[in-house]
């Protein structure tokens, strides 16, 4: 069945994409931190949420999104420390595993039409790849594995020429990858998936603004340092009240306590 290869074919993709050579953890593991987003990472987020809401809005061209992701891994299939790509280049492989996912699921999703075991086992498949993934790296911080190009180039290669056949065959679109019969083609229905998926991607937005500083406002915290070492102190004023969870209690009119 060629949509059950391509699914297959585009969860080798998701297992290259959450093995990353540099830069950290897998783009699902990974997200934006307090007040990290600074500069081109920007436009790598807003390329992100871009993809994120083309790819909902193609779902009945699945292939094509995956074939998409597929040439988006080659900058960092053939990325080593003495080569530099551009900006432009960085910021637009960011797309590649909103791409990725959106184009598996909607194959398992039309899939589940025709065959509920196919469906089943791609959208299974699409958890179990990037696990694999993840896998491959293993603790990165403490070593290099240097395996992982010679993975990422035989699973890109047989990616691809599983993709298209699937690519051919679906050259019209999979009508039964949106996933709603006899609704309209902007109704409510299909537009609600497509709003809530771009959202979601919006979410880093907010927390990018989200410093150390800001939150402990709206905790009602802030940072000091007694004894030399890092504490915490409410920010009312007095003595709080000492509980035995702490070390020791804090000496009268500090207001500060230090942890265990």
């Amino acid at each position: 069945m060629p949509a059950a290869l391509g699914g297959v074919s585009g969860c080798l993709l998701l297992a290259i994409w959450a093995s990353p050579r540099y830069g950290g953890p897998a783009p699902f593991l990974d997200g934006a931190g307090l007040g990290q987003i600074r500069g081109p990472g920007w436009w790598s987020l807003a390329v992100a949420i871009l993809a994120t809401l083309a790819g909902l809005c193609m779902l009945r061209w699945w292939p094509y999104l995956l074939v998409a992701a597929a040439l988006l891994t080659v900058p960092g299939l053939w990325a080593h420390p003495g080569l530099s790509y551009p900006v432009e280049v960085s910021v637009m492989t960011s797309a590649g595993y909103p791409l990725t996912i959106v184009g598996v699921l909607a194959c398992a999703q039309g899939l589940a039409r025709v065959d509920t075991g196919w469906g089943a086992a791609i959208a299974g498949l699409s958890a179990g790849a990037q696990i694999f993934g993840s896998a491959l790296v293993g603790a990165g911080w403490l070593i290099s594995n240097v395996a992982i190009p010679t993975w990422h180039l035989g699973m890109l290669v047989v990616g691809i020429a599983g993709l298209l056949p699937a690519a051919w065959y679906i050259r019209h679109g999979d009508r039964d990858a949106v996933g709603l019969v006899g609704a309209g083609r902007w109704s409510w229905w299909r537009i609600r998936p497509i709003v809530t998926g771009t959202l979601a991607m919006c979410v880093a937005i907010p927390l990018s603004f989200l410093t150390i500083e800001r939150l402990a406002v709206l905790l009602d915290l802030s940072g000091s340092r007694c004894t030399g070492a890092s504490t915490w102190r409410p920010r009312s004023s007095g003595c709080s009240r000492w509980s035995p969870g702490f070390a020791s209690p804090p000496s009268e009119g500090c207001g500060h306590w230090r942890g265990r």
